[in-house]
């Protein structure tokens, strides 16, 4: 099988199928057979909430980018602090999920050296973000780390929904 191409096998019950293409169509056409196939999963589909990294550069695209030097919020003059924190552990989360970093976490230091904002902004902000529930904070041997949360993902985007990257 060529490297550009997937192979997914389903079996679920008696029914089996065998599907292999290029990711993005067979991504659509997985979709499409289990929806037919599976009426609950449309169903759950309508419920379930979370965020793939197509999901994640679809909707913040226009202001993270994946750099030689990690993860950064290039664009956002007109977004608030908290908002570039969102972004920032988003653009972290994006990075994990593509296999470019080895966490989806970041130190209130990371974050602050990134954003080039004080530590005790940053931490201030982290606060009321945990508390609100778009970030959560995991500790380690190594301190706590902050990750932005699936609710904290539909947050940002309604909340930076129509703000270009000006």
């Amino acid at each position: 099988m060529s490297e550009n191409l997937v192979r997914v096998d389903i079996e679920y019950g008696t029914l089996k199928a065998t599907f292999t293409g290029d990711p993005n169509t067979i991504y659509e056409t997985v979709d499409r057979f289990l929806a037919k196939n599976l009426p609950e999963f449309e169903l759950a589909k309508k419920i379930y909430l979370k965020y793939d990294s197509r999901d994640l550069i679809d909707r913040f695209g226009n202001f993270i980018r994946i750099t030689e030097e990690g993860p950064r919020v290039v664009f956002g003059e007109n977004l608030s602090l908290k908002q570039k924190i969102g972004l920032q552990l988003i653009a972290t989360k994006l990075a994990f999920l593509l296999s470019s970093n080895q966490s989806q976490g970041l130190s209130i230091q990371q974050i602050s050296s990134d954003l080039g904002v004080s530590s005790k902004s940053v931490s201030s902000r982290l606060s009321e973000l945990v508390k609100e529930g778009h970030v959560e904070r995991v500790s380690n041997e190594k301190g706590n780390l902050y990750a932005i949360s699936t609710t904290g993902i539909m947050w940002l985007s309604d909340s930076i929904q129509g703000k270009s990257s000006q």
